[in-house]
């Protein structure tokens, strides 16, 4: 519900309604956090003091989606702002200090990796590096497909149509789009690597 009244520009506060008493750093699949409702009415400086409240509230031995939400909701809040660069430290900070999270994610580093990279907070030979390393640590695990492991690694750091070329050159086929099979949750952020590339047949075949 509050997805929907704020795709529909429903005023802040019926969004708030909506969501009731979840937690700042709380995000729903394709419903926005609390932290960005203030976004709606212009408020970004309201936005970026709830962000960083949550970021602090989670605890250093928490897991790492834990410390991803509230830090994620930031990301967006600096991008929608136009201030990558206010991102990529959001990111660089986050990546320095993931080492003492429980339950590490590929998923989330490589998202944060890739936001460094945009912020120019990491240079791009780095980044690359570390996504190279998180792919590998993925491909010694026998339950997934290189194409998943691609996925859960390239396509979500990838948002650039500079960066999905780059993320399709990681793959050994690349004329063909990843099944449902191959990707399951990263299959939004497969089909815009995709299309990205210039290689919408595929990005529409997969949805």
């Amino acid at each position: 519900l509050a997805g929907l009244l704020a795709a529909q520009r429903a005023p802040a506060a019926a969004v708030s309604e909506a969501l009731g008493d979840q937690p700042l750093g709380w995000s729903g699949y394709a419903v926005t956090s609390p932290v960005l409702i203030p976004m709606f009415e212009g408020d970004f400086r309201e936005v970026e003091r709830r962000a960083r409240i949550a970021v602090e509230h989670v605890p250093a031995s928490g897991s790492e989606h834990e410390h991803f939400m509230p830090a994620s909701s930031l990301v967006s809040a600096y991008a929608e702002a136009g201030d990558l660069t206010g991102a990529g430290r959001v990111a660089t900070d986050y990546l320095a200090r993931r080492v003492a999270w429980r339950n590490p994610s590929v998923s989330e580093s490589a998202f944060m990796i890739g936001t460094a990279r945009r912020g120019g907070t990491m240079d791009t030979a780095g980044a690359s590096r570390l996504l190279d390393s998180l792919l590998q640590s993925l491909l010694h695990d026998d339950k997934l497909s290189r194409r998943a492991a691609w996925a859960e690694v390239y396509a979500r750091a990838t948002a650039t149509p500079a960066e999905a070329v780059e993320a399709l050159a990681r793959l050994d086929d690349v004329d063909a789009a990843p099944t449902l099979d191959d990707v399951g949750d990263f299959t939004n952020s497969t089909a815009r690597t995709f299309f990205l590339a210039g290689r919408a047949g595929g990005a529409v075949s997969l949805l």
